[in-house]
């Protein structure tokens, strides 16, 4: 399988709410960085936070996907994480992501870059949740 394909799998596993599925995609001792916050996240703290996105996004859709490859072995995916909240407040998170690769093909490491006032929808539902 393709860096590209691996990435869109990845991507298809979260639109089909199977975090096992994208937890199997990636290898032991992967991080997650984000932009916002600068802090990496190991795969146990970035499937919590993939789960509190699902409970509160009733559908979730990667659209306006553009995916290639780039330097050291990376990949780049652009696109809009589209859906809508259990609040009713329409989602629009537009998300860059360089994506690096182990020896067998897993995701090793993803550098995420996104405008954290456009997750603010996101926490507002979270809040929400753990408050009913």
């Amino acid at each position: 399988m393709s860096n590209i394909d691996m990435v869109h799998k990845f991507m298809d596993a979260i639109t089909a709410r199977d975090l096992d599925a994208y937890r199997a995609l990636c290898e032991e001792g992967y991080t997650l960085w984000h932009s916002y916050n600068q802090v990496d996240m190991d795969i146990d703290t970035s499937i919590k936070a993939l789960q509190m996105m699902i409970d509160v996004m009733p559908e979730i859709e990667y659209v306006d996907r553009d995916i290639f490859e780039a330097p050291r072995g990376s990949v780049i995916a652009q696109y809009i994480c589209r859906g809508n909240t259990i609040l009713g407040e329409d989602v629009a998170l537009h998300v860059m992501l360089r994506i690096f690769f182990s020896e067998r093909g897993l995701v090793q490491r993803i550098e995420e870059y996104i405008d954290s006032g456009e997750c603010m929808v996101i926490r507002r539902a979270g809040e929400a949740l753990h408050v009913a």
